[in-house]
């Protein structure tokens, strides 16, 4: 990608079908929103010199599909901590609306602990927490930092579980208190006096600094597994210098040793399709409309 605004040509708008699975036009619609978001985003990275790589299933669709996996929602990204720090607290003024870059930086009460770049003019939302929050919850497309993750076993553990504690107070501060039980609640409760004690920005940042920290030569997405049993500890030599691979009607930067990132995220027996939910799908039946922004969904909702 080279430039800020990406052209779709107006063939990718019609349905399809693909490996036996149907493609409709309200998803090719997604699919092109999140297409121009990745423009904007790729436009401002290579602007200021921040290295992306694309992630997960997007990953997987780039190598396997040349493009979106028929049943992928979106589209998710990666960028070690340095870069990612620099994009979202010193660059979000240059996604101009309806594209809006969602971090704890940009909106309150927002305590995701990765960024999401919005569509402000569309609507993704999970139901269960549509009502309770407040922050644009149209179409995204994922950004997460990656950090330095310990090798030894046991030294891994016990950061993870500091940094989970963060996570959990988070969770709360977003979308208010959960039934828990006395132990955890004290535990719940000290860090939730921290993040009212620093206040919100510096709350976050101490997080950022904390799952920021160097450890050794391996990597992964240490701020945002809430399950130890994900971590991968991928070798830094595996990302490097993107290399870039066909995606639909354009590329896309992947991490130089693609291929090894595949194998330890979906096994040797990847390029074999296995139609699945997205984890947004399953952990709550995503909303999605291209064509309605977020605002007026909510409102639907609540009437």
């Amino acid at each position: 990608m080279k430039d800020k605004n990406i052209n779709i040509p107006d063939a990718f708008y019609h349905p399809e079908d693909r490996n036996g699975y149907h493609i409709s036009e309200t998803r090719k619609k997604t699919w092109a929103i999140l297409l121009e978001m990745l423009s904007q985003l790729d436009y401002v990275c290579k602007k200021h010199n921040l290295v992306y790589y694309v992630d997960s299933g997007t990953l997987l669709g780039a190598v396997r599909d040349k493009g979106f996996i028929p049943w992928d929602d979106d589209i998710d990204v990666i960028m070690m901590r340095a870069d990612y720090n620099k994009l979202i607290r010193n660059y979000s003024q240059e996604f101009a609306y309806p594209y809006f870059l969602q971090s704890a930086y940009s909106e309150k009460n927002y305590f995701r602990t990765h960024a999401q770049l919005r569509h402000s003019l569309s609507t993704a939302m999970l139901p269960n927490e549509a009502l309770l929050v407040g922050f644009n919850q149209g179409i995204f497309l994922d950004i997460f930092p990656v950090d330095y993750v310990r090798k030894n076993e046991k030294k891994r553990i016990s950061r993870f579980n500091h940094i989970r504690k963060w996570q959990k107070a988070f969770i709360e501060k977003m979308f208010g208190p959960e039934n828990v039980g006395p132990e955890e609640r004290e535990i719940r409760n000290k860090y939730l006096k921290h993040i009212e004690r620093l206040g919100d920005k510096r709350s976050y940042r101490l997080f950022e600094f904390i799952c920021g920290r160097r450890f050794g030569r391996y990597l992964d997405k240490v701020s945002y597994y809430t399950d130890l049993k994900k971590y991968r500890v991928f070798p830094s030599d595996f990302f490097g210098k993107p290399v870039y691979l066909d995606f639909e009607f354009t590329q896309v930067p992947a991490p130089k040793k693609f291929d090894e990132v595949l194998k330890r995220y979906y096994g040797e027996n990847y390029m074999t399709p296995i139609e699945s939910k997205s984890g947004h799908q399953l952990n709550g039946n995503l909303i999605i409309d291209p064509d309605i922004p977020y605002y007026e969904k909510i409102k639907e909702m609540r009437s």
